[in-house]
């Protein structure tokens, strides 16, 4: 199983006559969790300034509730720090998915750009 937490926060600035202020809205923790054979690819993308973690399901459904998914697609951001890290999850993952095995009749297929 993989789970996927998060925590969105917002920020409004404003100016008006009365003055200039900021209001934080912090939303609460949000939870995602799905089967790790539901993957069907996993990348790291966008190169040194933009980072981003890819994440392909076999499943249109599989990221519902996740903020800014797509049917079957999510795509993380992460901090050029954290670089690294993104790389050996997604070295991880990918080796989860070698040793799991599929079920009976269903192919492997890892999707690349484009597809």
């Amino acid at each position: 199983m993989l789970t996927l937490e998060w925590a969105a926060t917002r920020t409004t600035e404003r100016v008006s006559v009365k003055g200039v202020g900021t209001d934080v809205e912090h939303s609460p923790i949000g939870t995602l969790e799905f089967p790790a054979d539901w993957i069907v690819g996993v990348r790291l993308r966008g190169g040194w300034w933009w980072p981003r973690l890819e994440l392909r399901a076999r499943r249109l459904d599989a990221f519902d509730g996740f903020p800014g998914s797509r049917p079957g697609l999510i795509m993380l951001k992460i901090r050029r720090r954290d670089r690294e890290h993104a790389g050996a999850l997604v070295v991880a993952i990918d080796h989860a998915r070698a040793v799991t095995p599929l079920p009976e009749g269903r192919d492997e297929h890892r999707l690349e750009p484009g597809d």
